[in-house]
């Protein structure tokens, strides 16, 4: 099994944990697969196992700095979904 790893802000989350926020956030009573590298993703599909991004240089250039949690992002991922489409 591929571990799974989501950085966010410089945080390092388990993709358990984005799941557990998800399934709260939505109210989902979904049930949980963990599925191997092979099964996720087509043959020949390549992607780096982990990704580090790094808000520093956005901060020393304009001083910008993140300032919303994991979880008011997802609840903002599932509004936009939950409306209306026109």
């Amino acid at each position: 099994m591929l571990a799974a790893l989501i950085i966010v802000f410089r945080e390092v989350f388990e993709a358990g944990l984005i799941v557990g926020i998800v399934l709260a956030v939505t109210g989902s009573e979904s049930e949980i697969a963990l599925v191997s590298y092979d099964e996720a993703f087509a043959a020949g599909f390549e992607d780096m196992y982990r990704r580090v991004p790094d808000t520093t240089k956005v901060s020393q250039l304009i001083g910008w700095s993140p300032t919303r949690s994991l979880e008011d992002i997802v609840r903002d991922v599932v509004s936009q979904h939950e409306r209306p489409r026109v």
